[in-house]
This record gives C-alpha cells, sequence and structure tokens, in this order.
C-alpha cells in the first residue's frame, strides 16, 4: 500500500514556497495599503495594469492573464466601472465586449505606479542587481513549471 507523503517543512522546496507564500501575501498587504490614497486594491491595480499593458481586453483575457475566475473578474469589473476607471465597449457582433481603461483610469493608473513603484523600491532595498537577476530567473523558471 503506498504512504502518503508528508509536508515536511525542513524539505527545501517546502521552505523555498512557504517563503514565496508569505513574500506574496505580505507585499500584497503593503500594496493594498499604499494604493488605499488611489482608491484602489492590488488586485484592482493587476487590472489596471494588464488593460494598460494590452490597451483593452475581454474579460476571458483578463481572466487568463490575472488567473482569477470569470465571477471574481466580474465583480472586479463591475467595481472598476463604477469608479469610472473602466469601460466596456460592444463589439460588432452584439456577443462580446472589449473592456479599456478610460481617461481617469489611466490617469489613476499612471498616479499608482508611483505607489507600486516605492513599495517595490522599499521591498529590495536590500539585494544587489546581480541577485535579483538571479532570483527574477529561478522564479521564472518555477512559474514555467507550473
Amino acid at each position: 500500500m503506498p504512504t502518503e507523503q508528508t509536508c515536511a517543512s525542513d524539505d527545501p522546496a517546502t521552505r523555498v514556497c512557504r517563503t514565496v507564500i508569505h513574500l506574496r501575501n505580505a507585499l500584497l498587504n503593503k500594496l493594498d495599503d499604499a494604493l488605499a490614497e488611489c482608491d484602489l486594491t492590488a488586485a484592482q491595480y493587476g487590472v489596471l495594469v494588464t488593460l494598460s499593458d494590452l490597451n483593452q481586453a475581454t474579460s476571458t483575457q483578463l481572466c487568463d492573464a490575472l488567473a482569477y475566475d470569470k465571477g471574481a473578474m466580474s465583480r472586479m469589473l463591475r467595481r472598476l466601472e463604477c469608479k469610472a476607471l473602466v469601460t466596456r465597449v460592444l463589439q460588432s457582433d452584439k456577443r462580446s465586449q472589449m473592456i479599456a481603461l478610460t481617461s481617469s483610469g489611466q490617469t489613476r493608473y499612471e498616479k499608482a505606479c508611483g505607489c507600486v513603484s516605492q513599495v517595490y523600491q522599499q521591498s529590495l532595498q536590500d539585494v544587489n542587481e546581480s541577485d535579483m537577476k538571479v532570483v527574477e530567473n529561478v522564479l521564472t523558471n518555477c512559474l514555467k513549471q507550473l
């Protein structure tokens, strides 16, 4: 009979992955705090970043890019529409919609970039550029495995 593997905290892979999770959570908390002055959350900022990069996208494209489920994305887009930061444009087929930043969404995004940059800089202030490149490569390779 096969034995069930346990999640041993002394396993190097487990320690690294737990550290990444703790880092993610701490970073999101700091970003939420910093973005409060822009009346945004870190999750909302993620949508604005993606729309800025793509110029426009379908809800499905945003879900794929941000690893969100459709229900969560629908609620997120409604909140961003209420803030007049995004708009939906019905396509010629009358069945699909493209989502894009409004001009106030673009302005808010640009302001938020400064807040986010400060958090990023603070979190990496003691890491030299060479180590950052190594960490970036390691994390990128880990993502490819998922």
